[in-house]
């Protein structure tokens, strides 16, 4: 009698383990999605033209610096904060006002970032 007793209760929650392990593994995959999945906060900054030895638009994020391959010009407007999600691409870009090479990325999306709060919209 005790072993059935032991068996009724013991299979329930060995079942609701293993139910509980296998959604902690499949769900654990989709937790960080790569670099070029997530929006980032940026900021266009224009560092010159290049014909007069500039180095044209550029986007910083996270106090990095990028020179994009593909930036529409409806974007090309200095300090406009903006949500984006790029790809890195091997290639780095330089030139003359600049020390060291720049990341060169794909623009995959960009959008305008609305201001998220009141003293944002001053500065």
């Amino acid at each position: 009698m005790k072993r059935t007793l032991h068996a009724r209760l013991y299979a329930p929650t060995i079942v609701a383990a293993l139910c509980a392990v296998y959604l902690l593994l499949a769900c654990s995959g989709g937790g960080n999605a790569p670099a070029d999945e997530e929006y980032r906060l940026g900021r266009i900054v224009f560092h010159g033209h290049p014909s007069v030895d500039g180095c044209g638009w550029r986007i910083v994020v996270n106090d990095t610096l990028y020179s994009p391959n593909n930036l529409d010009e409806d974007f090309e407007h200095n300090k406009l904060k903006v949500h984006i999600r790029f790809r890195i691409l091997s290639p780095t870009s330089h030139c003359a006002g600049e020390i060291t090479d720049v990341p060169l990325i794909e623009i995959l999306d960009i959008k305008r970032r609305w201001f998220s709060t009141f003293r944002e919209m001053w500065m």
